[in-house]
């Protein structure tokens, strides 16, 4: 190994991730967004790890989570960045800077516009100090948790911007507001699901008043009978 850091990504099978964050038809979607993340960790030129669900251990997520940058460290790595694939508007250039960073002695930090993160860039010593698996993962206190026991560590903590990331249709429509910073496959394919789940809606709200409406996805405007 020439290099002492590696990028972790940590994702699930877009079969999954479309079943678990309730994304109708959203399969394409996470297969399009885990492409796109290991191009974009190729074009670091930094070594990579992929940890599905099908090599997780552990119960809950953050024992899943830590055991998988457990193991990547006992690969004999010093530093971990470690990403998901639900963060579209995530660049090779954050990964490069959060690289930089661990160099500098520094933990980075890219706050998520929900309350956790998208990127974690982390010493194997600062692991080790932390409380890692009982952090309230999958809630909005995870970015100030972590925050907070980086700094009562005395680290360096370089925050990053804050993004937006996917865990339900409803964050599709925030990501949108962003759409520039998203490459065009990816947009189109979040513009259709957010169309089929608007019909989906409109063609429920209907049933309820006892209206029938014929409303194929992506076929034009409805025809009431």
């Amino acid at each position: 190994m020439n290099s002492k850091t590696a990028v972790l990504i940590f994702a699930n099978s877009p079969e999954i991730d479309a079943q678990r964050k309730n994304i109708m038809r959203g399969e394409g979607l996470f297969k399009q967004l885990n492409a796109d993340l290991i191009q974009k960790v190729k074009s670091s030129q930094l070594p990579y790890c992929i940890i599905t669900n099908e090599m997780q251990k552990g119960q809950t997520f953050g024992e899943r989570f830590y055991h998988a940058i457990t193991d990547v460290f006992d690969l004999g790595f010093d530093q971990i960045i470690t990403i998901g694939n639900d963060t579209p508007q995530l660049q090779t250039r954050h990964i490069l800077k959060a690289q930089e960073a661990l160099k500098q002695g520094k933990t980075s930090l890219g706050p998520s516009a929900d309350g956790g993160f998208y990127i974690l860039g982390i010493h194997k010593n600062t692991f080790e100090q932390l409380d890692f698996q009982n952090f309230s993962w999958q809630t909005s206190k995870l970015f100030s948790q972590i925050t907070l026991a980086i700094e009562q560590l005395e680290n360096d903590l370089l925050c990053f911007e804050t993004f937006g990331d996917i865990d339900n249709v409803e964050s599709l429509k925030y990501i949108q507001n962003f759409i520039h910073q998203i490459p065009a496959q990816i947009q189109g394919l979040i513009s259709k699901i957010i169309k089929q789940f608007e019909c989906l809606f409109f063609n429920l709200v209907l049933s309820d008043f006892g209206i029938r409406a014929n409303i194929p996805f992506n076929k034009g405007s409805p025809r009431l009978h």
